[in-house]
């Protein structure tokens, strides 16, 4: 994932637009994107294709009455299913986002990296409702995933209220740093190194609305063989 843009000191005569003030609005926009980039960063630095995607669902008579109680319910939940990987000489990793409806109905979105009867097991210890499971697949670097796992309430339609938690144990990686000249920033081509391909639909790009200086940011996939053909 490559970022592009201003940090300080001055830009080319004419590139700069105009500053505005932070609108709350704004600000919601740009902590949104950031979350999901974020959250992207972390799925494809530790799950890959054919880890699972769950969705735990509540029984309408076993809805808890609060998001703390749906948070204590799936700890009780996620720490049973931790110590049946730690039996099985493997590590649980996990991503989840709880979802409260407008209409007061309750899921939680789940990825975990699989393990022989990963199914089983989640089935086991899930008490409350259904457990509806499925593979996930490498294609578009999971960019669609990160922006479904961190919906938030309040500012998505139908979702009342909302919680993105990850486990603590996720490899989390770090950031490269390259310092481009102001004046090569500008109409700047980017560049595809051999054996990656340009999500095309991870590029974005625009005007920062705080500084007024123009910014983008991307993705860049390995190539794969199925890509490939």
């Amino acid at each position: 994932m490559v970022e592009e843009y201003h940090s300080r000191g001055q830009p080319p005569p004419g590139e700069r637009a105009g500053k505005k003030a932070a609108t709350p609005e704004a600000m919601a926009r740009a902590n949104k994107r950031q979350k999901e980039r974020n959250a992207r960063l972390l799925i494809m630095n530790n799950f890959g294709e054919n880890d699972y995607y769950i969705t735990l669902t509540y029984r309408k008579e076993e809805r808890p009455e609060s998001m703390e109680e749906c948070k204590k319910q799936f700890q009780k939940f996620i720490r049973k299913v931790k110590e049946a990987y730690r039996k099985a000489g493997e590590t649980l990793k996990w991503v989840r986002n709880i979802e409260i409806g407008s209409r007061g109905g309750i899921h939680i979105h789940l990825i975990v990296n699989r393990i022989l009867n990963t199914d089983v097991i989640v089935r086991r210890f899930w008490s409350y409702g259904g457990v509806h499971q499925t593979l996930l697949y490498l294609e578009g670097g999971f960019r669609e995933l990160a922006a479904y796992m961190t919906k938030a309430g309040r500012d998505e339609k139908g979702i009342r209220e909302s919680s993105y938690s990850t486990s603590r144990n996720l490899d989390r990686p770090e950031a490269r740093t390259k310092v481009m000249s102001g004046r090569t920033f500008r109409n700047r081509k980017i560049r595809i190194p051999r054996g990656y391909y340009l999500d095309k639909g991870s590029l974005y790009e625009g005007i920062n609305e705080y500084t007024g200086y123009p910014y983008r940011y991307y993705t860049l996939l390995i190539l794969t063989d199925r890509r490939r053909e």
